[in-house]
């Protein structure tokens, strides 16, 4: 019976090999299976990988420099407001990304092996769907961190009022 470390050590082998890792792939390698149960530890797997995988955030001295001369140049108020706006924007596409990219990784584990390539598309979108989270993710620390900035920025401001 194949077990859940026999699929994770078949992916870490067709990965060490720079192969592809999908059902078929898997089950070639090990000479058994049933597709339903590859599927099932794959799927389990490759989430905990993705969730191994959280993008960093970015934050840069030069955007917090451009933010707080914007802020001087433009007034305190409209310019937080437009950043709280922004930031909520970032969440709401970060979640409907992250939606798509769950409902992507759901379909390519249900294809067949005659689907081969429609599965090569759907990976390439998850793909980009990935790195697109990763930049509003960015995006999103970086509006954080200089929304924390304007709030100080503002503090100051109306204390030497």
């Amino acid at each position: 019976m194949i077990q859940k470390s026999d699929i994770e050590n078949a992916i870490q082998k067709l990965k060490a090999q720079g192969k592809k890792y999908g059902i078929s792939e898997i089950r070639a390698l090990l000479g058994s299976g049933s597709y339903s149960t590859i599927s099932k530890y794959r799927a389990e797997i490759l989430t905990a990988e993705d969730a191994a995988r959280k993008p960093q955030p970015l934050a840069t001295p030069d955007a917090v420099a451009d933010l707080e001369r914007m802020l001087r140049q433009y007034g305190e108020s409209t310019k937080l407001q437009e950043h709280v706006a922004k930031i909520a924007d970032l969440e709401s596409q970060i979640r409907e990304l992250e939606s798509e990219v769950s409902r992507l990784e759901t379909h390519l584990l249900a294809e067949k092996d005659g689907r081969a390539e429609e599965r090569r598309e759907a990976e390439a979108r998850a793909v980009r769907d990935r790195d697109e989270i990763q930049r509003l993710t960015g995006q999103l620390a970086t509006s954080a961190t200089t929304s924390e900035r304007i709030l100080i920025l503002l503090e100051k401001l109306q204390q030497q009022k």
